[in-house]
């Protein structure tokens, strides 16, 4: 019977520790919450994806994503970052009530990145996850990024009015509306807010 308990509550630990980053329908954030939330913002490419993988002597499995790291925006400078999400069966309820993302080796993504308690780092939401369009060219400034989600905020919200100066925000509007939004772009947005937050902290 304590066995029982104890796996169910094991269970329940995976799915808060997958779910503490997604955020809800009613608080969708735009790109400076984002950027302040995120403890590493990546531009990488999904080296592998291992499947199934027993993380106890309950025998849960979880996906394990392995990452190489082509640019760090926000963070410490990794090579390597790997997180877990859910495996198959739970992964189908997820995408469905919170947007859980999938990947695929080889595809090049931009990811907001959280660290658990552990300090390991947690499967990204869609809201903090893009697709780079053209998969063998991560130099090229003009790659054009694609949101999992059409995130209507992400270039909203009175707290952006500080970055304006550098950047045109009904610019990256327009190239969002337009699915024209480019890695360049975006890489020079997320610099400009971690630096102006780097900032203030230090004020």
């Amino acid at each position: 019977m304590v066995s029982t308990l104890e796996g169910k509550l094991k269970s329940f630990a995976i799915l808060l520790v997958s779910l503490n980053a997604l955020a809800t329908l009613e608080d969708i954030p735009n790109v400076e919450t984002l950027t302040m939330n995120a403890n590493q913002v990546v531009v990488a490419t999904v080296r592998e994806i291992k499947k199934n993988v027993l993380i106890d002597q309950q025998k849960h499995e979880v996906n394990v994503i392995v990452l190489d790291v082509f640019e760090t925006i926000k963070g410490q400078k990794l090579k390597t970052i790997q997180f877990r999400q859910p495996s198959r069966n739970k992964m189908r309820r997820l995408q469905s009530l919170f947007h859980q993302p999938r990947f695929s080796e080889g595809e090049k993504v931009f990811l907001f990145l959280s660290q658990g308690l552990d300090q390991s780092f947690l499967s990204p939401n869609a809201y903090g996850t893009f697709r780079v369009s053209n998969h063998d060219n991560l130099v090229d400034q003009n790659t054009v990024l694609k949101s999992e989600l059409n995130n209507k905020n992400l270039f909203m919200g009175a707290r952006l009015k500080n970055v304006q100066s550098t950047i045109q925000r009904g610019h990256l509007v327009q190239k969002q509306n337009e699915n024209r939004l480019t890695l360049g772009d975006f890489k020079n947005l997320i610099k400009t807010i971690v630096a102006d937050q780097d900032q203030k902290a230090h004020e």
